[in-house]
């Protein structure tokens, strides 16, 4: 297990919020993942960071499938949290602009958080497990994306633990990256004088995604405002 998040060479130990605890980071030394320039279209970072792009992965499967399929479509990400919040860096994001958020790449960093995503009609009876080990509730929620009405998962719990420190932790090391937290349902400005700062979601991007759902970023917008976390779910 790593000391904490490498950022520009330096590392800095990734704390849970409330209370003041180190979140396990595995880096590529642990789970023997890296993203490299010139792997793919990943690419030796050279514009400044002021963006962060939140996604999910779209299944239950593990980190190391996730980075497994990145791979394979010759894409990457700085970041994954599993569902029990450990923190996987697969690049000193500094160093690699990995391929994760298309126009956004240049100037952004990514993370990928296990998840389920859309609650489909044909397992409605049922939650997602991950490796069928119980990790407790699991709620769903409506939303409107793009104009469409859907029903997604939420994140457990520790993930929105570790995304709401890691986003916090990059603020405090990167002037560059603002405490800023885009919650508009749709897709926002990406280059031009009107574009966004700070951290968004994918779907921000393009009408394409819908990754990490509505529900995440309001709750990282409050943690960045007051430093609250979201109550436990009750399901």
């Amino acid at each position: 297990m790593a000391d904490g998040v490498l950022i520009g060479g330096k590392t800095y130990p990734l704390l849970h919020p409330l209370t003041g605890y180190p979140i396990p980071v595995f880096g590529p030394k642990d789970h023997k993942i890296e993203f490299r320039p010139g792997d793919g279209y990943n690419k030796k970072r050279r514009a400044t960071i002021d963006l962060g792009v939140f996604h999910w992965t779209g299944s239950e499967n593990a980190v190391e499938t996730m980075a497994s399929t990145l791979r394979k479509r010759q894409l990457g990400v700085e970041y994954a949290i599993s569902p029990i919040g450990s923190l996987f860096q697969f690049c000193d994001m500094m160093e690699v602009d990995t391929a994760d958020a298309g126009i956004a790449n240049s100037r952004s960093w990514g993370v990928e958080m296990v998840n389920a995503g859309i609650r489909r009609a044909s397992t409605l009876w049922r939650a997602p497990q991950y490796r069928k080990v119980p990790l407790g509730p699991r709620p769903a929620y409506e939303t409107v994306l793009h104009g469409r009405k859907l029903l997604c998962w939420d994140f457990y719990p520790a993930q929105t633990v570790t995304a709401c420190a890691l986003n916090k932790l990059i603020c405090d090391v990167l002037p560059t990256y603002p405490r800023t937290v885009c919650t508009v349902p749709g897709v926002v400005p990406i280059k031009g004088p009107d574009a966004v700062k700070g951290a968004i979601g994918h779907y921000n991007i393009t009408t394409e995604k819908l990754d990490p759902g509505t529900l995440f970023m309001e709750h990282l917008a409050e943690f960045m405002r007051t430093g609250k976390l979201p109550p436990e779910p009750q399901v």
